[in-house]
């Protein structure tokens, strides 16, 4: 994993220097994973109030959304954008993510009220799930939402409809 080098005021990772560096606040980061455990405890709710097999099958299915959800908040510890890369990082045992501006794809949806919505980054070249390359706007404020919108219009990774992000 690489590590993070400041020089000259100035922070670099693999020699890059870092142009914007996106953390999650304290506040929304508790809000967020709040939400997600309640979200859990409804979903063991109905699964043990229901005799119904498609509301248990609904339910757990709705309980392992959250943990996910939960885990990739929980665990997600910075976005790093330098001139041509994308590097997620997250703590203890996920791997970091890096994606070179030419592969990656940005996505956003908008979420409710409650649920913020999400940026996630696809790797075109890969065709998997991509449960852990996202990170959940509720825990970013507007300002910083802003500043990455500007950035990826810059590097021309954001073409067309996606201009239109609702903050």
């Amino acid at each position: 994993m690489a590590e993070i080098e400041e020089k000259d005021g100035k922070k670099y990772i693999d020699g890059e220097e870092i142009l914007l560096e996106i953390k999650y606040d304290l506040y929304g980061r508790i809000f967020a994973l709040f939400f997600r455990m309640f979200g859990i405890l409804i979903g063991f709710f109905f699964f043990l109030m229901f005799q119904n097999y498609i509301v248990k099958i609904t339910s757990m299915i709705v309980i392992l959304f959250f943990i996910v959800d939960f885990l990739g908040i929980f665990l997600f510890e910075r976005l790093i954008l330098t001139n041509d890369k994308v590097c997620l990082r997250y703590k203890y045992f996920i791997k970091s993510k890096f994606f070179s501006y030419k592969s990656v794809r940005v996505t956003k949806s908008n979420g409710t009220i409650f649920g913020g919505g999400s940026i996630s980054f696809y790797n075109k070249e890969k065709k998997h799930l991509n449960i852990f390359e996202k990170i959940d706007m509720l825990c970013v404020s507007n300002e910083t939402i802003k500043q990455l919108k500007k950035y990826l219009i810059n590097k021309k990774i954001l073409k067309g409809d996606e201009y239109e992000w609702i903050n």
